[in-house]
């Protein structure tokens, strides 16, 4: 006879072979034909947070950075552990440098699918664990996600990001506690390094002034 923790029991081992095929097809999705990527190809951005991680290895690239704009630190320290953790392994290639980087891409968006079905199961109950994990896998497959895997830019890294400041303000809603709220600082500040933040601020704060200097009013 079929017991009802039995039946609970079948119905999350369903769910999470559901979920592992879907996180496993989402992978092979976004690194579909990755292996034509071996370099960086848009100048100025991905050359500039390159340059930043070449910087710390105490790498000269100034006869590009001299042409290109600023880029914040954020996604460079990333590439910047990529890189110091392939020369550990003897990975020097520029190609299998630029690939791995591409797979952390990869590896972001799946883990972002992972939290987005815990979230969703958390505030939409009532929604079928099937229709649950095909809405989630849905979302990532967002074309835009797609197209910057395969480039290293910061998208992939803010996007995962953005799905981890929503598990965190979970945690924290529903168990407060200092462990909990100790990332929330932590994932702003990462966040804020990317998109030049206090920049952002320093300029609204002298657009507000120089409003309030012409009468004009926000």
């Amino acid at each position: 006879m079929m017991t009802k923790s039995r039946i609970k029991s079948i119905v999350c081992d369903r769910e999470n072979l559901l979920k592992l095929i879907l996180a496993v097809l989402l992978y092979i999705i976004c690194s579909y034909h990755y292996e034509s990527a071996v370099m960086p190809i848009l100048l100025d951005d991905e050359y500039g947070y390159w340059a930043n991680s070449s910087y710390f290895l105490g790498l000269d690239w100034s006869s590009i950075t001299q042409n290109i704009a600023y880029y914040s630190y954020g996604y460079s320290f990333i590439l910047l552990l990529v890189r110091i953790i392939g020369s550990w392994f003897g990975i020097t290639y520029w190609a299998d440098l630029y690939q791995i980087a591409l797979n952390l891409n990869f590896l972001m968006i799946v883990m972002s699918f992972l939290i987005a079905v815990v979230i969703c199961k958390r505030y939409m109950p009532n929604l079928n664990w099937i229709t649950r994990n095909i809405v989630c896998f849905v979302v990532m497959l967002y074309p835009a996600n797609q197209v910057y895997s395969h480039t290293t830019l910061t998208e992939c890294t803010l996007t995962f990001l953005f799905w981890v400041l929503l598990y965190i303000m979970m945690r924290v809603t529903d168990k407060p506690g200092q462990q909990n709220q100790r990332g929330d600082p932590f994932v702003g500040m990462v966040r804020g390094g990317k998109d030049d933040l206090p920049g952002a601020i320093a300029k609204d704060q002298s657009a507000q002034r120089a409003a309030k200097g012409s009468g004009t009013q926000y």
